[in-house]
């Protein structure tokens, strides 16, 4: 089982690569980083993430399934993937 802190780590990575937010040195990414109110994602955004995290980790995340309340961080994203990636082992 993949630690919280290796599952933070690996999702602002696929974040940052998905969105294209790698070459961005001035912003940086941790885990209370809103998704929506930081990064400012939009539908699409999220749809390609979703796709980036089910290849990245073999679940199956639903775009309806990422909180759209406007305060959502990383740290929410790393719950959800937890969650998915305990009942894929269970």
């Amino acid at each position: 089982m993949v630690t919280r802190q290796k599952l933070v780590v690996e999702l602002i990575e696929l974040i940052c690569t998905t969105l294209h937010l790698e070459d961005d040195k001035d912003f940086k990414i941790i885990e209370t980083t809103g998704l929506f109110t930081d990064i400012g994602i939009d539908s699409l955004d999220e749809a390609d993430l979703a796709m980036a995290i089910e290849e990245r980790f073999g679940i199956s995340v639903r775009t309806d399934e990422i909180p759209k309340a406007s305060e959502t961080t990383v740290s929410n994203l790393v719950d959800l993937v937890m969650a998915k990636l305990a009942t894929k082992t269970s």
